[in-house]
């Protein structure tokens, strides 16, 4: 629920904004919740509500409504006055109250609870137009097909929520994606420029080499001699990282559901479990090369839990217990994954 709601219920911090415009409308959401209903007004559902009460019948309440309506609409028409907020927003009121009365009175008439108080003695309850709105409303109240109807239009709405819940999801993993492959080309590009960079070199040191007659032979020995080093180098270098591309192990880090606590990601990141090597020996021998591209967002939360425990080890000297029962108690009993989100870093 919005914080501010508390606010305006409670009357807290009240100031010259609160309560000369803010306090005017009422917290609905708030009050719906203290009425024990659900924070959603869609969520309820009154049958009694759509069944309209006959004019005949409203006119027997508040009968001067209609004449002030009336009033007002000509005032307005003849340009007396420019508006009338305050006396139509009060006509609308009494006509929206005199509808509902109708609407439970038709619903508790005979009830044996409350039909028998003095109210339902009025004449408004013996005219005929009262009989026919009353077996009306207890109609639809008994009509069970629209529990179906209202059953199928909240399993609609969970469905359309959990569809755009969905594709938020399959949006960020896109991104993702894309981020990766942007990755990839700009590493790929660096690579491209690395090497005409070192053909440049070689042409403009060959170049040179020709430019000296008198030490053609030696420059051009030496040049050789650089080249063959140059060579056998980079054949070196890529005979090892085909060696360690192969002995690179692929680790796939464990869902949160079975990493599912503070302490439970700082043994892993620090001491490995279930016979996986320690996600900090892992970094230390391969770098990022071990991870899963698609682990990106599940890597990110864990360090940053990491990082907060290590910023209560280093900077407020907690132990790795007292730090991590200090991490559990902010956790909350929450999902780890919902916790690393909402987590700030000081």
């Amino acid at each position: 629920m919005v914080k501010n709601l508390f606010y305006e219920i409670g009357w807290w911090n009240i100031d010259s904004f609160t309560g000369s415009y803010q306090s005017r409308s009422l917290p609905y959401d708030v009050m719906r919740v203290l009425a024990g209903f659900h924070q959603d007004p869609l969520s309820y559902s009154l049958k009694r509500d759509v069944i309209e009460p006959p004019n005949e019948l409203k006119t027997k309440l508040f009968p001067w409504v209609e004449e002030g309506f009336e009033q007002i609409n000509q005032l307005l028409t003849s340009k007396e006055k420019e508006s009338e907020h305050s006396g139509l927003g009060f006509l609308r009121m009494l006509d929206y109250l005199r509808k509902v009365f109708l609407q439970d009175a038709a619903a508790y008439y005979l009830d044996s609870e409350y039909g028998s108080f003095d109210v339902f003695k009025l004449e408004l309850f013996t005219l005929p137009e009262f009989k026919k709105f009353y077996k009306k409303v207890t109609d639809t109240i008994a009509d069970t097909s629209q529990d179906v109807l209202f059953e199928a239009g909240t399993e609609r709405k969970l469905t359309q929520l959990l569809e755009s819940q969905l594709s938020s999801e399959k949006r960020d993993l896109t991104i993702l994606e894309k981020l990766d492959s942007v990755n990839e080309a700009i590493e790929k590009s660096i690579e491209k420029s690395e090497q005409k960079l070192k053909r440049s070199f070689q042409n403009a040191f060959l170049h040179a080499s020709n430019s000296f007659s008198s030490d053609t032979a030696e420059t051009s020995t030496l040049y050789n001699q650089c080249n063959q080093e140059e060579v056998l180098e980079t054949q070196n270098s890529r005979e090892n990282s085909i060696e360690e591309e192969k002995e690179i192990p692929i680790h796939k880090l464990a869902d949160f559901s079975v990493v599912n606590s503070v302490g439970m990601v700082y043994k892993e990141w620090f001491e490995g479990w279930d016979g996986r090597p320690s996600i900090t020996q892992l970094i230390e021998n391969y770098g990022n090369s071990w991870r899963v591209k698609a682990e990106k967002k599940t890597f990110s939360r864990r360090k940053k839990i990491i990082s907060e425990l290590k910023r209560l080890m280093e900077d407020e000297g907690k132990s790795p217990d007292e730090a991590i029962q200090i991490l559990e108690a902010k956790r909350n009993n929450v999902a780890v994954s919902t916790f690393a989100d909402k987590l700030i870093i000081k």
